[in-house]
Formats: structure tokens, sequence, C-alpha cells
């Protein structure tokens, strides 16, 4: 019995371990625009964006807008893979605005936080202002 209770901490440490070797703490990220189009483009048939922003914090979240639609859609990571929402009003809570980041929470049972740094403060600032009625 007590050799047991010593060989699965090790058991455990172990799968940790390669998990972390086989690249399984590893989180998606999006090289350029064209890329989150086309990921978002999975979830959303034929959705047409003609702004589309990359954070520059590592390229985990990327906001999409249609002007024509006047949606905006949100990519971000989820471990190695991506997750996406079409925002409407009321989906957008705790939006922040400081400088060139913009950070929101998403409202919906997952609580999904989404942070994003910009280029420039006036593209956060655009970013913001998008964001804001959906708040």
């Amino acid at each position: 019995m007590s050799i047991m209770i010593m060989i699965a901490p090790v058991g455990i440490l172990f799968l940790i371990g390669l998990t972390w070797v086989l690249g399984g703490m590893k989180e998606a990220a999006f090289t350029a625009p064209e890329e989150a189009l086309e990921r978002f483009r999975q979830d959303f048939f034929g959705f047409e964006a003609n702004d589309i922003a990359v954070s520059d914090n590592g390229g985990h979240a990327a906001l999409l807008h249609s002007s024509n639609r006047g949606q905006i859609g949100v990519c971000f990571s989820m471990g190695d893979n991506f997750a996406t929402r079409l925002l409407r009003a009321g989906d957008v809570a705790d939006l922040e605005h400081d400088g060139n980041a913009v950070r929101f929470r998403l409202h919906e049972f997952t609580g999904r936080k989404v942070a994003l740094s910009f280029d420039d403060t006036e593209q956060a600032a655009a970013w913001a202002g998008r964001l804001s009625p959906l708040a």
C-alpha cells in the first residue's frame, strides 16, 4: 500500500511531463490577419471582413470587423486551437481601453477574458469604439 502511494505521484508527474514534451501545453497563435479570417470563416461561413486586427502580444486573439453587416467577430486561443464568437449587443463586459491595449470579458458562461495589444493608440481607440456599443 505504501509503495502505491509513492508511485502514484511519480506517475502523475510523468504524464504531465509527457504532455509537455508532446506539445500539449502550446497555445495557438495567429501570425497574419489572413489566418484569423480563415479560422473565423470555418465557423461563420462567408464572413467578409474589411478590418482585421491580430493582437501584438503573441497573436493569441484577433478582432474582425465587417462594415457592410456591422458585425464584429473575435477569435481567441483555447489551448492549441481557437474559439470564435460573433459578437452581439450585450456580449462584451468589462471593456477597458488603456493606451494601445483593449481588454474585455465575454458575457457568456465561460467568462473568457480577451486582451489585445495594438501597434498604436489610435488603432486601440478605434477598436474600443467599435466594441463599446456591444457592452
